[in-house]
């Protein structure tokens, strides 16, 4: 439970990231998801 939690913690401004171009864009293709983790 705490390394699941560091992790989000840890990513939490890349997890807004892939939330915001969600709620915009409904849906992601893999290649967009790793653009925005690897950015």
């Amino acid at each position: 439970h705490d390394k699941a939690r560091q992790m989000l913690m840890d990513n939490r401004q890349k997890l807004q990231e892939l939330s915001e171009y969600l709620y915009e864009k409904e849906t992601i293709t893999g290649d967009e998801f790793m653009k925005i983790l690897n950015a």
